[in-house]
């Protein structure tokens, strides 16, 4: 103990107590900042629903959309397909190619929700039920305690996905894939079963409520007047805002009607930026477009995550602007020399030299061993 005070005033003598404590604070400062910079690193990564175009294509040249709609426009998959052919044409005309014939140029999912019952052996439970069309758990990789799930391609129709709180109310159990559930008098195989999410902010947002998701085709048959309210893709993005840009004429409503997210981009700063900056206006609720959870959840932690990036920013700013100002301080004082300017210069091009030499050095020993 006595030695480590000995070397910490040894230490203040010669640098002074006032740079002794900027040093400490700028090292204190430089710790806090590498800890949010990683919990926001952390943070970004901890929703797969939003890194489906980082699954996709690690390079960094994909966007994943997210459109949703209000009830009222009535959305089928008529208009599903239609922004499908206008998709295709769209990319190709911009000279978009999949890399081989069996390559996806894109990929997408829909879906729709409402109400239903679902009746087990013994008894019947009311839950969510999600239609849903395209590569849906693609987007939304729910982790599976049993069986698997199911895609537009299949060919059977009849096929449920459940959560294990109805698995375990219907059956007791959630290994039960294969067992058969009714809905409207209609028998569906259960393809699998999922764990719930669970949390504080999973359950304000409605993950936790008891759910099933059925392919489309079934849900319609379910609720024949139901309406698409959310369309997801992912698609080429060259150069940033070519895929918004490229799909904007395929959904032509009004903003009462209709919100556009990029999911791929929701995490940057100036989308943290534009978050700050219309707080008030996104905590309106000025249209009638219900949003499912994974976006609520989503918008939940954009808005935190913009918060501690705003701390990072300032506490940047702090350090950048102290040792600028130390900087001239200190050029103002000793009013350093043409010649002593040079010597540095040269003195720090050594050190590097030195290292580097050192490497390549060390490296061909090893390379001879």
């Amino acid at each position: 103990m006595q030695k480590i005070r000995t070397f910490f005033a040894s230490v203040i003598r010669k640098t002074g107590r006032v740079h002794f404590i900027a040093l400490l604070l700028t090292l204190i400062l430089l710790c806090f900042l590498a800890g949010i910079t990683f919990y926001l690193e952390r943070q970004k990564e901890s929703l797969p629903d939003q890194l489906m175009a980082k699954r996709w294509s690690a390079q960094g040249d994909y966007a994943q959309l997210s459109f949703f709609f209000s009830e009222r426009l009535c959305l089928g998959t008529e208009q599903i397909q239609s922004t499908r052919y206008q998709m295709e044409k769209a990319l190709k005309d911009a000279g978009e190619e999949p890399d081989n014939s069996l390559a996806r140029l894109y990929v997408d999912t829909y879906a729709s929700f409402g109400e239903l019952t679902v009746q087990g052996e013994k008894k019947s439970v009311s839950v969510t039920a999600i239609g849903v069309g395209g590569d849906f758990f693609l987007f939304h990789p729910v982790k599976l305690l049993s069986g698997r799930y199911f895609a537009e391609s299949d060919i059977r129709k009849d096929v449920v996905l459940i959560d294990e709180n109805v698995a375990w109310q219907l059956f007791g159990s959630s290994d039960i894939e294969g067992k058969d559930v009714r809905i409207n008098d209609a028998y569906y195989r259960i393809g699998g079963v999922y764990e719930r999410p669970e949390g504080e902010l999973e359950q304000m947002a409605g993950s936790d409520e008891l759910t099933v998701y059925l392919p489309y085709e079934s849900y319609a048959s379910v609720f024949p007047e139901a309406a698409i309210t959310m369309y997801e893709a992912v698609l080429p993005n060259p150069v940033r805002g070519f895929a918004m840009k490229l799909t904007e004429p395929f959904f032509n409503f009004e903003d009462t009607d209709m919100a556009v997210v990029e999911n791929s981009d929701r995490f940057s700063y100036e989308a943290f930026y534009q978050i700050l900056k219309t707080r008030a206006v996104r905590s309106m609720k000025v249209n009638d477009i219900v949003l499912p959870f994974w976006e609520n959840i989503a918008r939940v932690k954009e808005e935190k995550l913009a918060e501690v990036a705003l701390v990072q920013v300032c506490i940047v700013a702090a350090l950048v602007l102290y040792w600028i100002v130390a900087v001239i301080v200190f050029m103002v004082k000793h009013k350093p020399t043409k010649e002593g300017i040079v010597t540095m210069v040269e003195y720090i091009q050594g050190w590097f030299s030195q290292r580097s030499t050192d490497k390549k050095g060390k490296v061909k020993k090893e390379e001879t061993k």
